[in-house]
């Protein structure tokens, strides 16, 4: 049902996937699932940011972090980072520093890690940082670099959105 609620955030019905995602919450706490509790609190937090939830996010990513802190997972840490990014980088949050130092140190840990999937998901989300940030030279190589390692690799899920966010920073002006 975890995976549904998530499925059902992505599809773009936010409020019916938080809704099956909240739902979720004490059976994966008693259950004592923590790699897929970690799992569910990042995706709640990204769909609460998604739903201009914030102050429900920034819990949801505090409870994350201090699984990982009692040494919990790791595995999805670096996800975990990634959206403490997007929740900074949020127009309500506007905190561009912190943004940029979150989407910077989940795609170098996923990097050290070798979690391609990871880093190409933190690179999509620095480069399109940058690019609001008038970056797009710098943008476009981050992402021309994760992208190598997916070269022989069908285009769909995250490799499709990174080579759209790619294609739109190579026909804007270049700086």
């Amino acid at each position: 049902r975890t995976f549904l609620g998530w499925c059902t955030v992505e599809s773009g019905r936010l409020a019916e996937g938080i809704d099956t995602l909240v739902k979720q919450r004490s059976f994966l706490e008693t259950a004592y699932l923590v790699p897929w509790l970690l799992t569910y609190l990042c995706w709640l937090a990204e769909a609460y940011i998604r739903a201009e939830m914030l102050q429900e996010a920034k819990q949801a990513l505090e409870q994350a972090r201090d699984i990982f802190g009692r040494g919990g997972s790791y595995w999805y840490q670096v996800e975990g980072l990634r959206i403490e990014g997007l929740l900074a980088a949020h127009p309500q949050s506007n905190d561009a520093v912190l943004a940029e130092a979150s989407f910077e140190q989940a795609l170098l840990l996923a990097r050290q890690r070798g979690q391609h999937g990871f880093a190409l998901r933190a690179a999509r989300d620095l480069a399109a940082h940058l690019a609001d940030k008038g970056q797009p030279e710098r943008a476009r190589e981050l992402l021309q670099d994760e992208l190598r390692v997916f070269a022989d690799q069908p285009v769909r899920g995250d490799r499709a959105d990174a080579k759209a966010l790619l294609c739109s920073l190579q026909n804007a002006p270049r700086g």
